[in-house]
């Protein structure tokens, strides 16, 4: 019986060979460098109206690296799948689909967040209890409270 199935897979694969048909090749997301090299022209170009959640992860690595001087240590290639998922959930859940919604999110968050580091290296100001917070990318992508936030600075102006 093995050994019949195996000629018919044989058969099967000589016919697809032959044919030039068979079953798709499965599109592969883009990697976190060529999502960096797009986000950077975008950036340039300030039209994020094709960006996708893995775009939104380079973004956010890219103001951590602006505001904090250092690159998130934990986005490696595996978490940066992670992100990238919840990046995805938050865009659905949060912004319906918005993409352009989401980023004004991110640089709103990010804004606030360089105004308050700029305070923390003061030598004025030793930034409190919440001194050793930063932004991750849980911070960012997964919990609501920042959303929260937002949507209060947008109902006050």
């Amino acid at each position: 019986m093995r050994r019949l199935r195996s000629e018919k897979e044989q058969a099967a694969q000589a016919l697809t060979e032959a044919c030039g048909v068979g079953k798709p090749k499965r599109q592969r997301g883009i990697s976190p460098a060529k999502a960096r090299e797009q986000m950077n022209e975008m950036l340039v170009a300030n039209d994020f109206a094709a960006a996708k959640p893995t775009h939104l992860v380079a973004l956010y690595e890219w103001c951590h690296e602006r505001v904090y001087g250092v690159a998130p240590a934990e986005l490696t290639p595996k978490v940066w799948r992670g992100a990238m998922f919840a990046a995805a959930r938050m865009l659905k859940d949060e912004f319906n689909d918005d993409v352009l919604a989401m980023v004004a999110f991110v640089r709103w968050v990010w804004r606030r967040e360089n105004a308050r580091e700029s305070k923390r290296r003061g030598a004025a100001w030793d930034g409190g209890a919440t001194s050793t917070f930063r932004i991750s990318w849980r911070l960012q992508f997964v919990t609501k409270h920042l959303i929260t936030d937002y949507r209060i600075d947008r109902a006050r102006s």
